[in-house]
């Protein structure tokens, strides 16, 4: 991951990687270390020179000729072209999308080594390296059979492989949502925030919804701290408002109150709490003194002059103005003096919480490093519930807690589970540009739940670009794919534009091209995509960056009848008079490509098209030949539905005997100095 996450060119890292590979490969080897090593600086030892660790037997080894079997053969099913983390997939029968794609899910070493896991495959691959029985691909990076591998295949050739050492168990952490042992060290405490837990889950079972909105856990913990005996207690409690008193208060307190009788009440409470006969008109007391609070305020006390005049804590005080917020008396601008894109963060930490944390202080105090009162943030997060009840068109009520049956009337979907389905029609439809309004309306939901689903996928709408284009390459690249097209704009083709990531060479995945439908592009759809930004560098000025949260959307297609009009008028395919040993016209030079081209995408309409299936060592590629404006070129192709239907076939030149052939041709990142001409589709 580190070498991945460099800041090293593509060279550098290649360079890296495969020094890496030669370490693994000379630390797992069954050889002598000393003949390995010398191998690596191109020197010979005739005989093992009995002094390593393996000469003397002090590793553990097993008979790995069936299992070098097994992958060599896999190799050599597969066509040569892929990694150890691959091939393994392909040898343990895992039929991932990229395996299908490649129709290796048919080949007849899928599936037929079940009894190794995949980090022992891996490990058998980097052993068969190097003991040299595979070759790495440098223009690929797949393994590749070297002739010493044939006695190995046929049976007539032992071999052992390094056993790798058992991994030492570490100590497993309990860690669950159930866990509080910190919090509580006694087990009298703990048996009744479990208990209140049982009758929270209860209640949100009973009413569909995830049980943090019953009652969070920071309320669950102050019941469990304070033990209330009446309505009006509980009404104190952070996140008890009077409707979930009313909803829900008598179940939690015949739970507290069968507890106080079982266990009694502490010491530390006993001697300063009232008995619940007596405290009939608490709430009208809570709301006088929230009253004089605010009352001095308005006079331009400060909280700490409040707290020192009437003898109360400053954080009694910020309670006050929670309560005063809560009941719209005040506003948290008023009540704090921070400027609002400070509250904005604020509310943004807390909504993001995960939701066993949802709406406790401490881990929103840590997260600002202690910049913020308590108290302040207890008004700010009252302020937002206030808002988000605003959002959910409700009115409000002085004095009124919502709960979920009252926001169901406006959003049915309200606090239900977010199913794949939704995030679906949430996505396609929020590409297609509606409003976060007709969003919540379409869904059943409140605004705020969608604004906050789409915060959460990481969107950032005044920056994303809405394109449709034509897709003209749907090809394999590196581990990926690419895709590329031109825009179309009122039935128009315009400009060419590649989607790219923020991966190495800009690599798209599977996930990033995925249609709202669940289906891949195609060539000749119309597609639209979210991008940010344009990203170009020296000769590829069409790259833009992708949205990677947002899927595309096929909206219809274009007939291959209508390509003769879109090509690109262009007399040669770049630079030409650079070969390599397997094409022709095939390559540019890197610094000439950096220097002298802008563009990297094409279409045209070539003649005499044939597919050219070539051995080179120990693997098939396929290359396009043609003629182009009265020049030849010879150029690898990474259609992958060509590859699909030409590798079966065998080796030597396949005609296309089609009069309208139409090719994308691209050049693709440098690669050991040069910039290769690639024949990226073909329609």
């Amino acid at each position: 991951m580190m070498l991945e996450d460099s800041q090293g060119n593509v060279a550098f890292k290649r360079i890296q990687q495969r020094k890496t590979d030669a370490m693994l490969g000379y630390c797992e080897t069954t050889r002598c270390r000393r003949q390995v090593l010398l191998g690596y600086f191109g020197e010979t030892l005739a005989i093992p020179c009995g002094n390593c660790d393996t000469c003397q037997g002090k590793v553990e080894t097993w008979d790995g000729a069936l299992a070098a079997q097994k992958a060599l053969s896999c190799v050599w099913r597969t066509g040569q072209r892929f990694g150890a983390s691959y091939l393994s997939d392909v040898l343990l029968g895992k039929p991932t999308e990229r395996i299908c794609r490649f129709g290796h899910d048919q080949v007849s070493t899928f599936g037929i080594g079940a009894e190794h896991s995949k980090k022992e495959w891996e490990s058998v691959f980097r052993q068969l390296v190097a003991a040299g029985f595979l070759l790495v691909d440098l223009e690929g990076g797949g393994f590749r059979l070297s002739p010493q591998s044939r006695p190995v295949l046929k049976g007539d050739q032992k071999i052992r492989f390094r056993k790798d050492p058992a991994p030492v168990k570490k100590g497993l952490r309990f860690r669950s949502g159930n866990e509080r042992r910190d919090e509580y060290g006694d087990p009298v405490s703990m048996g009744l925030w479990e208990r209140l837990r049982g009758v929270r889950l209860e209640i949100a079972r009973e009413k569909s919804v995830p049980p943090y909105v019953i009652f969070h856990d920071q309320t669950l913990k102050e019941m469990v701290a304070s033990l209330p005996r009446s309505m009006a207690e509980m009404r104190r409690l952070y996140g008890v408002g009077q409707k979930k008193l009313n909803l829900y208060g008598n179940r939690f307190l015949k739970v507290i109150e069968a507890h106080i009788q079982e266990q009694g009440i502490p010491a530390e409470l006993s001697d300063t709490r009232e008995e619940p006969e007596q405290t009939p008109n608490l709430v009208a007391d809570v709301s006088d003194s929230v009253s004089d609070t605010l009352t001095f305020f308005r006079k331009g006390m400060t909280s700490e002059e409040i707290a020192a005049y009437r003898e109360l804590k400053v954080t009694t005080v910020y309670t006050h103005f929670e309560k005063a917020i809560e009941e719209n008396e005040i506003s948290v601008e008023e009540i704090v003096s921070l400027k609002k894109e400070d509250i904005l963060e604020i509310e943004d930490a807390f909504r993001f919480q995960p939701p066993e944390e949802k709406g406790t202080l401490r881990p929103i105090f840590e997260r600002f490093q202690e910049k913020y009162h308590y108290g302040i943030l207890r008004c700010v997060r009252a302020g937002m519930l206030i808002s988000e009840n605003a959002e959910r068109g409700l009115p409000f009520d002085k004095g009124k807690s919502y709960d979920i049956e009252d926001i169901r009337k406006v959003f049915p979907k309200a606090y239900a589970k977010w199913e794949e389905a939704d995030d679906r029609s949430l996505k396609r439809e929020y590409l297609k540009g509606k409003s976060v309004d007709e969003l919540a309306e379409m869904l059943q939901r409140n605004p705020g739940a969608i604004r906050s689903r789409l915060k959460k996928w990481g969107l950032e709408p005044a920056h994303n670009i809405q394109k449709q284009i034509i897709c003209l390459a749907a090809s394999r690249k590196h581990s990926g794919y690419c895709i590329a097209g031109k825009e179309w704009q009122d039935g128009r083709m315009g400009q060419w534009l590649r989607p790219v990531s923020d991966r190495e060479f800009g690599v798209l995945l599977i996930n990033d091209i995925l249609l709202d439908d669940g289906k891949l592009p195609k060539l000749l759809d119309i597609l639209t995509c979210s991008l940010t930004k344009p990203v170009p560098h020296p000769y590829q000025s069409e790259n833009h960056a992708i949205e990677k949260n947002l899927p595309w959307i096929r909206t219809g297609e274009i007939s291959p009848s209508d390509l003769s009009e879109w090509c690109d008028d262009v007399g040669t395919l770049w630079i030409n008079g650079h070969h390599s040993q397997h094409g022709f016209n095939d390559r540019i030079p890197e610094e000439i490509a950096n220097e002298s081209l802008s563009s990297s995408l094409v279409l045209v309409k070539p003649g005499n098209v044939s597919l050219l299936i070539q051995e080179e060592g120990y693997s098939k590629k396929i290359r396009a030949k043609f003629d182009f404006n009265g020049i030849s070129y010879c150029l690898v192709v990474t259609d992958p539905a060509i590859e699909r239907r030409y590798l079966k076939e065998s080796a030597g030149e396949h005609p296309l005997n089609r009069a309208d052939v139409y090719l994308t041709v691209s050049i693709g990142e440098p690669y050991n100095g040069y910039c290769y001409k690639l024949v990226a589709a073909i329609i």
